[in-house]
């Protein structure tokens, strides 16, 4: 079998860089255009190449039209949610209230930096079945990592006797819920208070009075 020449093998590579750079370019393009006043619904992909910095040609290279570009930014912030999350989503039995808080730090961070959009994207959901459809589903997949977590906490004999995936499901949808509809609870000093507020919640409803120790 004949080996693959490095410009085969460095190919993917760079096809997944540019496609990283054009995500994040057409998701600060449409927060720009939020900002301004423009409503999620009606912004086109002209404007929003445009806002964003890449030819209409580029956007089309990636994307089949805007309703797929909605897809991928709902999977982008899911993205960036779970990854700020930290060891949270990664392996959650060792979990100390500390970790919770630097994960909770993060993942209500994400909400702050993307509060234009996913306010948005919220309002659109209310009378668009795609948006809704799509919203529900970044939502479930962050239940199912908040179960996963619990589970790992169960497993390990460190969870709260009453924890379970109701109560995951109910402290990761609040957190959305509040992250999304109140961003300006999320801006300046309120900040640390709210992420405080929230550790102080989950890691009451979650974890045993033994799992510091």
């Amino acid at each position: 079998m004949p080996r693959a020449t490095k410009k085969a093998v460095e190919a993917p590579k760079t096809r997944f860089r540019q496609r990283q750079s054009v995500d994040s370019r057409l998701l600060e393009g449409m927060e720009k255009l939020l900002l301004q006043g423009e409503s999620f619904s009606s912004v086109s992909v002209e404007r929003l190449a445009e806002a964003a910095g890449i030819g209409r040609a580029t956007f089309y290279k990636h994307f089949r039209d805007k309703g797929e570009l909605v897809s991928h930014l709902f999977e982008q912030v899911r993205r960036e949610i779970v990854s700020a999350a930290g060891s949270w989503f990664e392996d959650a039995s060792t979990t100390t209230r500390a970790d919770m808080t630097r994960s909770l730090r993060g993942i209500i961070g994400v909400y702050r930096e993307h509060h234009v959009i996913l306010s948005a994207m919220a309002q659109t959901a209310l009378n668009n079945e795609d948006v809704a459809r799509l919203s529900s589903q970044m939502r479930e997949e962050l239940c199912q990592q908040s179960r996963k977590a619990v589970k790992q906490l169960r497993q390990a004999k460190r969870a709260h006797p009453e924890a379970d995936d109701l109560i995951a499901d109910i402290l990761t949808l609040a957190i959305d819920h509040c992250s999304t509809l109140h961003p300006d609870m999320l801006q300046g000093r309120s900040f640390d208070r709210v992420v405080e507020a929230w550790v102080h919640i989950s890691w009451n409803a979650l974890a045993t009075t033994q799992a510091d120790e």
